[in-house]
């Protein structure tokens, strides 16, 4: 899969400029593209609660009256809860995905999260590692509102890596 499939140009991306009636998506300065072990999962606004929690030990040394000393030896590293908002994902992954969450199910997977730029061009990519869906929010359907409906996807991992690439600075060459 080539990177010009995976992250189409702006021009592409907004179909509003191409013609009105194809227009799909509001231009969105800054989102984020996923995918489920390789395969695209959907375009996200906002991603947070991407946390590594390491618990500390108190430690009372004899001696030492006035503060308690803290080592960061109390047990393993706690990951958080990513919080995926406003998806349009594919629903059929999703479906199979939160379907499959089971005792003995292969609910597991590798989860990649793109942070583009205002270019379309990946500024970042966070790597959830064993990852599993935990909830799934659609919101209340209110038809008096002329704004988009939000949804959020809860996910848990075991693993967080940050890649930060330089393919800005490559664009503009």
């Amino acid at each position: 899969m080539s990177l010009s499939n995976l992250f189409p140009s702006p021009s592409i991306r907004n179909a509003s400029k191409i013609a009105p009636a194809a227009a799909v998506d509001p231009e969105v300065p800054f989102h984020f593209l996923v995918t489920v072990d390789n395969f695209f999962f959907g375009d996200f606004k906002s991603v947070s609660d991407v946390a590594i929690e390491v618990p500390v030990y108190e430690y009372n040394e004899g001696g030492r009256n006035d503060t308690p000393l803290y080592l960061p030896f109390k047990g393993p590293k706690k990951n958080g809860q990513v919080k995926l908002e406003w998806g349009s994902p594919v629903w059929t992954v999703l479906y199979d995905w939160m379907s499959s969450v089971e005792v003995g199910g292969a609910y597991r997977k590798e989860v990649f999260v793109y942070q583009l730029g205002r270019e379309g061009v990946p500024s970042r990519i966070f790597r959830f590692a064993r990852a599993w869906p935990v909830s799934w929010n659609r919101g209340g359907l209110d038809t008096s509102k002329n704004e988009w409906q939000m949804e959020s996807l809860t996910l848990v991992y075991e693993s967080l890596n940050i890649v930060t690439t330089r393919a800005q600075l490559l664009m503009r060459l």
